[in-house]
């Protein structure tokens, strides 16, 4: 049995407990475990980034296409908390190339807070690919790889599915859909815009995010991270900190309203608002310290304020003043982010209301 399909059964309600655009399954399914790392089919990234596959049919990452059945050693994962894309659900994998791993390292530029709480940030080998499917109900409209070039490093490529659901194109620019579904495709730049190097260029594979529970057949638990350790995808038993905490699903009723809040905050803003990241002055990280001085968010004035009257980040006990509020709930030029999406996701905005309105102080 391929270790994809291994893992789907847990991933499949994994990824959709992961935000309010994939809808949240009854209870785990148990799979079976597997016992040794499947060899990788073919799906690695070219030296150079000229010569990515123009058809996803030869990329390598495919058994059948039309079946979107993926190629051996393609691994699914999940993600806690995932990226609103007006309702649109994921599908995710990585590949690395035979006789690799991937290492964990500790983001500690976020180490501040005072729990302790660490993120390990996952460094792929070269030779990675990163997929992700995107689908409309039940269309499977936009597949986009993000592959690690010997010589290019990090680039992200988009590829359209015909209408038939049988192939998928490599698209050069961006472009906008109307039919049959609404749909915008990035451009190979605007996918680093986002996937800075800051955020390692990736925004999911992180230890926050992949922290979670795989349920087999015989009764027994592993978490995800320790079974990529055992199969030698990663190189390294994952620390102890890297397991303390993890991401919730804005629309998790079991978490609190801070932990869904900054949780989507982390997935949705914080490849971009980091330190060191383009747009780095303040800080969205889960476990970065929601203190003034560490993170630059809470009670301080927005560098470019969204109303006349100005604005802090975050305005506590007022979310209706707080820009990171009115950003998340415009559909106009200052939403954010700015691109992929050109809807308000209606869990998080109740959800972040909430939460800032909750607040009595930046402490």
């Amino acid at each position: 049995m391929p270790l994809y399909i291994f893992l789907l059964g847990s991933l499949l309600l994994l990824s959709a407990c992961g935000g309010s655009d994939e809808s949240v399954s009854s209870g785990p399914e148990r799979v079976e475990k597997m016992t040794v790392r499947v060899s990788n089919g073919g799906c690695i990234a070219p030296d150079d980034a000229v010569d990515t596959a123009t058809l996803l049919s030869t990329t390598g990452c495919f058994a059948d296409v039309a079946n979107q059945t993926m190629a051996d050693g393609v691994v699914p994962y999940a993600v806690n908390s995932v990226l609103w894309s007006d309702g649109e659900s994921k599908g995710r994998y990585f590949a690395i190339p035979d006789g690799t791993s991937i290492s964990l390292t500790v983001d500690e530029s976020s180490v501040v807070a005072s729990n302790g709480i660490k993120n390990g940030d996952f460094n792929f080998p070269v030779g990675s690919v990163v997929i992700k499917h995107f689908y409309n109900g039940s269309r499977i409209v936009e597949t986009r790889l993000l592959m690690n070039h010997a010589n290019d490093g990090w680039v992200g490529t988009a590829y359209q599915w015909n209408e038939a659901q049988t192939e998928g194109e490599l698209l050069t620019d961006a472009r906008q859909i109307t039919t049959p579904v609404n749909h915008y495709f990035p451009s190979p730049d605007e996918c680093m815009a986002c996937h800075t190097d800051a955020a390692n260029a990736l925004l999911g594979p992180d230890t926050l995010q992949l922290n979670y529970t795989l349920y087999y057949t015989d009764g027994t638990e592993e978490g995800y991270l320790d079974a990529l350790a055992r199969l030698n995808y990663l190189s390294a038993l994952p620390l102890a900190e890297y397991k303390a905490d993890r991401l919730y699903a804005i629309n998790d009723g079991a978490a609190s309203l801070e932990q869904r809040a900054r949780s989507y905050l982390h997935s949705n803003c914080s490849g971009c608002h980091r330190t060191g990241a383009p747009q780095g002055g303040f800080d969205l990280r889960y476990n970065s310290s929601f203190s003034t001085a560490a993170s630059n968010v809470c009670g301080i004035s927005a560098t470019e304020p969204t109303s006349p009257t100005g604005g802090l980040h975050i305005d506590p006990g007022s979310a209706a003043n707080s820009t990171i509020q009115q950003r998340l709930s415009s559909t106009g030029s200052i939403k954010m982010p700015p691109l992929g999406r050109d809807q308000a996701d209606p869990d998080a905005v109740q959800v972040m209301s909430g939460w800032i309105n909750s607040l009595n102080g930046c402490d």
